[in-house]
């Protein structure tokens, strides 16, 4: 957990909601803590992982800095 916690993205002009995308790290975290439900950043359709969509924020997150970290943590959730 610590390593997700501790994870930095950048701020752009434009990005994500830095809120929104607290939230959503903050209730997979829970949830792999057994705090919560286990919440999985992406879903898999037919095979395709789709991803929440953000609020778009001026100034907010690096989208595709986003979108990497959340496509790395849910490979990782998939070999636990």
């Amino acid at each position: 957990m610590r390593v997700v916690r501790g994870t930095h993205v950048p701020v752009a002009p434009q990005g994500y909601s830095a809120r929104q995308v607290d939230a959503l790290i903050n209730r997979i975290i829970a949830g792999l803590e057994g705090r919560g439900p286990t919440v999985r950043a992406g879903t898999s359709s037919n095979g395709i992982k789709i991803f929440p969509s953000f609020s778009i924020t001026s100034p907010g997150l690096d989208t595709s800095a986003v979108d990497k970290f959340l496509v790395e943590l849910d490979d990782a959730m998939d070999r636990l």
